[in-house]
């Protein structure tokens, strides 16, 4: 089973540079007219795919200016995130070594959603010093609104000072084993159902994904010379004899 990991993407989209969240302003009149026309969630384009809803996943991700780099400063910044996603129990891993620093908090909020607060800093001989800081919450509550939890992300952000790359991932699965093609079907008509244009197709170890843009959604990063609003991958597990999908907002920051 391949897996892509949510440290793994964030490392990518660091060194590929994207484009972050208001990368839809380079696109001309015509396209934004249409996208403020009809804009379309995230949640009614996972409903389109006709599986059945498990999980949503809010990754969220940024640099922080420290000038105090301690680990007893990353935790005070650790501690204030899990007063402000409401954590109620949580457990603190620290990790230090000559190259690096990093904080990992992580446990419930009052509505049971999962929080990892992860705070990461480069040590350097320079007074300068590179730190990231993650926040990823995993709801399992269908009632919650992905749109309320990507707003308390982006306060968090704001609060910080600094400007995130957000992204949100929902969880899916059909109880029936899908063949390469019928995945790709699948796929394809969750990007048609958006008027949705796929850019770039991977297929590998019995995964299928296709990411690109539709002009009724918003947060569209740019990777390459491509511009992508939507991730959807699909994939069989015969341990559970279920087929999953995974459509994720602008890119899955979710292992698949």
């Amino acid at each position: 089973m391949l897996k892509k990991m949510c440290v793994g993407i964030l490392m990518i989209a660091i060194i590929c540079s994207i484009t972050l969240q208001d990368s839809t302003d380079t696109f001309g009149e015509e396209e934004k007219a249409m996208a403020a026309e009809k804009v379309i969630s995230i949640d009614n384009v996972f409903k389109a795919s006709g599986s059945e809803w498990m999980q949503v996943n809010v990754n969220g991700w940024a640099m922080i200016n420290l000038s105090d780099a301690s680990m007893d400063n990353m935790q005070k910044i650790g501690l204030d995130a899990a007063h402000f996603f409401g954590l109620k129990d949580y457990d603190v891993f620290k990790n230090e070594n000559e190259f690096m620093r990093q904080l990992n908090l992580n446990g419930l909020d009052f509505r049971g959603d999962i929080v990892n607060i992860i705070i990461s800093s480069e040590v350097s001989s320079s007074d300068e010093n590179e730190t990231y800081i993650v926040v990823d919450i995993v709801s399992k509550d269908q009632e919650r609104s992905s749109s309320h939890m990507l707003e308390k992300q982006r306060k968090f952000f704001e609060d910080l000072g600094t400007v995130p790359f957000i992204s949100t991932t929902i969880t899916g699965a059909f109880y029936e084993k899908h063949d390469e093609s019928q995945m790709e079907s699948i796929c394809r008509m969750v990007f048609e159902n958006i008027e949705g244009e796929v850019a770039q197709i991977m297929k590998e170890d019995g995964i299928i994904s296709m990411a690109g843009y539709s002009p009724h959604i918003k947060n569209a990063i740019r990777a390459g010379e491509d511009f992508i609003n939507l991730q959807v991958a699909m994939r069989y597990s015969p341990y559970w004899g279920k087929t999953y999908i995974w459509v994720g907002n602008p890119v899955i920051t979710t292992e698949y």
